[in-house]
């Protein structure tokens, strides 16, 4: 278990708080991961932007009929859907269990998950769900454009999930 963040009272008050329902400290710890895991060269803006595509998804209903979406309802359920974030498939999963608060980086992937899930950091993607790094031309993304670009990344609303190309965040 890892060492707690020192952060803001105010934080830590609004974090208990989140307007999403169901967050665990597991949870947080999941995303900050996935954060780290898929954006720790980016800038704290980058990570912000990752940590809300998985917040979007956590919280939008992809059909309109509340019944469970195929990507997960829950942050850590999104997080580790096999094929949606790499980070925990590739080479880099053993260092996402390894790294720890003493990483600045991940420091501020937890910083950034925390201010995504209890709202304080507005949506700079605009709802994206989808992400890829720029000049990637993932298969779900041909004959889409981005809604916007931030650090490396360029950031996706409207794929559809039937689309048998649809395999990664």
């Amino acid at each position: 278990m890892q060492a707690p963040l020192m952060l803001q009272p105010e934080l830590i008050r609004s974090f208990r708080q989140t307007q999403m329902a169901g967050v665990t400290a597991a949870d947080v710890d999941v995303m900050a991961r996935t954060i780290f895991g898929e954006a720790r060269g980016e800038t704290y803006y980058g990570k912000i932007a990752v940590a809300w595509s998985i917040r979007n998804r956590v919280t939008l209903d992809l059909w309109g009929d509340n019944k469970p979406d195929w990507w997960g309802e829950t942050i850590s359920g999104v997080c580790l859907k096999k094929w949606q974030y790499t980070c925990h498939s590739d080479h880099n999963a053993a260092k996402l269990q390894k790294v720890s608060l003493d990483d600045d980086s991940f420091k501020e992937s937890y910083l950034a998950a925390l201010c995504v899930i209890t709202g304080w950091t507005p949506d700079p993607v605009f709802g994206a769900t989808h992400y890829q790094v720029i000049g990637t031309n993932a298969p779900w993304s041909r004959g889409k454009f981005p809604v916007c670009t931030i650090g490396h990344h360029e950031f996706f609303v409207g794929i559809e999930p039937g689309d048998p190309k649809h395999k990664r965040a």
